[in-house]
């Protein structure tokens, strides 16, 4: 009996070892096959179904903004002209935005660094019918205009980086997709907006005053009645009259019909853009259609 015994254990064990044997040369093979390419994600822990289920429906947190505060704070003791910083994530454009409400002209700025010396590019400065109040998003007025210079709207240039060039970057449907968002600072809090025009007008038409802050019924009906239809996109965003807006303006040198500017020209490339709740959940591309028929302004004097 022990005999015996004896027999089926060590078969037993027998068999247990050869097991053991042939899982190591199975894993042998599949690490030699494998040899010299990189591992794939590490495999995760199995989940229940109710696990699964949970994860599927479990509400996203809002995207965590930069910061800009303390950029603005150091700006402003060089000069107190500063109201904000603007971002453009994915660009170059970073940096402070300057406002003079009492120069009408828009031209203190337009060839002026931050220390208000003479420099040919200039600095990002808001139109002067900007408002910005204490710099809560409560304070900001319906429409911020932010100007800057585009020396080329090439991209292949080696003056495309210089101030707002890369604004160019939304004529390429497929960078466009990659840039749903502006961002603006102020001292107080850091302000998304999401884009919903890329656009050129006519800076002389009277009814077009995409730059100006006006009241709210009057600013949406010219976004509906002028902006959009000259947008190479149509948005999937929604315009109300609760809105605030941020609208960027530049130069530019060729239309979308590829027609070439001169140097000194009317037409203006523009993107705008409107505020989204501080709890908004951001998107990572943006959406939107090709506008098959954008309108597009003529160069010269408008027209009353």
């Amino acid at each position: 009996m022990l005999i015996n015994k004896y027999k089926r254990v060590k078969r037993l064990w027998c068999a247990i070892l050869a097991a053991m044997l042939m899982a190591c040369a199975l894993s042998g093979c599949q690490s030699r096959g494998n040899a010299g390419q990189e591992p794939e994600s590490a495999p995760s822990e199995p989940s229940s179904q109710s696990e699964q289920t949970e994860q599927a429906v479990e509400v996203p947190t809002p995207t965590e903004l930069p910061d800009f505060s303390e950029d603005v704070a150091e700006v402003y003791e060089k000069n107190t002209d500063t109201v904000g910083w603007l971002q453009v994530p994915g660009t170059d454009i970073d940096d402070a935005v300057l406002h003079k409400p009492e120069d009408e002209t828009n031209k203190y700025y337009e060839r002026k660094d931050i220390n208000q010396q003479y420099y040919f590019y200039g600095v990002y400065y808001a139109d002067c019918t900007s408002a910005f109040g204490e710099g809560t998003r409560e304070d900001l007025g319906v429409n911020t205009c932010i100007y800057g210079h585009t020396i080329s709207d090439d991209p292949n240039s080696a003056k495309y980086e210089i101030k707002f060039g890369q604004l160019h970057d939304f004529r390429d449907p497929e960078r466009a997709k990659e840039l749903p968002y502006l961002y603006f600072s102020t001292a107080k809090e850091t302000l998304a907006f999401e884009v919903f025009a890329v656009f050129t007008a006519n800076c002389d038409n009277t009814s077009l005053p995409y730059n100006r802050n006006l009241p709210a019924d009057e600013f949406v009906t010219v976004i509906k009645e002028q902006v959009l239809p000259r947008s190479i996109y149509n948005y999937d965003v929604e315009i109300t009259e609760e809105d605030k807006f941020l609208t960027l303006s530049t130069c530019i040198y060729s239309l979308p019909d590829g027609t070439t500017l001169p140097t000194e020209s009317w037409i203006r490339y523009g993107i705008m853009a409107k505020l989204v709740p501080p709890d908004t959940q951001l998107k990572e591309t943006a959406e939107f259609e090709p506008n098959p028929n954008p309108v597009i302004d003529q160069d010269g004097a408008w027209p009353d």
